[in-house]
């Protein structure tokens, strides 16, 4: 799935605007896309209209309304302030994913907690019209189809653990905002906050990682293995990090989940996820949904990509992108002058005030 252009007419403060993903008129969608620009012209509109309209398609933790997008500063009272709200995507799909969305169709067909949907298209391009609160296609219900396969695995992977393999072959929409920490919601699809707050979110997450290093260390492998390839991806922006285990939070504790920490060392300091940097909590949320919902095809949108990080961190976490998901199409904002050395010219689409 990748995004080949976008047109916005009255979402929120933009009155009209229009972007290709293009490497060229005709061509490919890049694989990167930068929005650059001052605060205020319009960069993180855009993200939110291509991620809401997405998010209806994909039904990404069932957002099936405006009403349920969880953007943070999102007001969906104020979508149409403008006037009526259009927003088109112009959308590709590989040959590959196509069939596996076809394949989990067949395979999930009847089964109780799906409603019945239309067969799955095999078009290569779908356009994607959001009009009155309504999301529509030229190419029809079975053009819309085409954009369900990661919801046919979340609904039925419970039933059917096997669905899960297909994820690397089908794409979504994923996005981080820039209110991204260790607050992101553990069992979702999308980035929204954690009920109770930052230290409520921190709890929910140590105890998923507190798990999955017990799959790791087992002499029985009961679950899947997911420390080393988040290990990996964390050093890949901070090589001088590794995980250091899990300890006991205290000497009268239990030992439970609930119980524990979740160390990393750096040189000679350990320390606690809750005592991350602030670069390295902006980082951590996005290494981890890649690893643990195995994004691959998708679309992956990163409001300030800088968030929190040195110049020279910046840089080495925008090489890192295209090793995390496989196949995977990035558009991010920025106005680091450190990433925009490092950008290539025909990767930049700048924001000025015509929004």
């Amino acid at each position: 799935m990748k995004l080949l252009g976008c047109s916005l007419k009255n979402f929120k403060g933009i009155r009209e605007k229009t972007i290709s993903f293009r490497g060229d008129p005709q061509g490919d969608p890049r694989p990167l896309t930068a929005f650059l620009g001052e605060n205020g012209t319009g960069k993180t509109t855009v993200l939110q209209a291509i991620a809401l309209v997405l998010s209806l398609a994909t039904r990404k933790g069932r957002i099936l309304r405006v009403e349920d997008f969880p953007w943070h500063g999102f007001l969906p009272e104020r979508l149409s302030s403008l006037g009526p709200t259009e927003v088109e995507l112009d959308v590709a799909f590989g040959e590959d994913e196509v069939r596996a969305v076809r394949e989990l169709y067949e395979l999930t067909r009847g089964r109780p907690g799906l409603t019945r949907e239309e067969i799955p298209g095999s078009h290569e391009e779908v356009r994607l019209v959001f009009r009155e609160g309504k999301l529509e296609s030229p190419q029809g219900p079975d053009g819309l189809a085409q954009f369900l396969g990661r919801y046919y695995i979340q609904v039925m992977q419970k039933q059917d653990p096997e669905l899960r393999n297909f994820y690397r072959r089908v794409g979504g929409v994923f996005w981080f905002d820039q209110f991204r920490n260790l607050v992101t919601r553990s069992g979702g699809e999308w980035g929204a906050a954690e009920p109770g707050g930052w230290s409520a979110g921190v709890e929910r997450l140590r105890e998923y990682l507190v798990v999955w290093w017990s799959y790791h260390v087992s002499s029985f492998p009961h679950g899947v293995d997911y420390i080393p390839d988040l290990e990996k991806a964390f050093q890949n922006v901070f090589p001088d990090v590794e995980f250091a285990g899990v300890q006991p939070r205290n000497v009268d504790s239990g030992g439970g989940i609930k119980d524990s920490l979740f160390l990393l060392r750096k040189k000679q300091r350990v320390y606690d996820i809750a005592e991350m940097s602030s670069g390295e909590q902006g980082v951590f949320p996005i290494l981890y949904e890649f690893v643990r919902l195995r994004i691959a095809k998708s679309i992956v949108l990163v409001d300030e990509l800088e968030m929190h990080l040195h110049p020279f961190q910046q840089q080495v976490l925008l090489a890192a992108l295209s090793r995390l998901g496989e196949d995977c199409q990035f558009v991010l904002t920025t106005h680091s002058p450190y990433l925009e050395e490092v950008i290539p010219d025909s990767c930049e689409v700048r924001f000025g005030g015509e929004s």
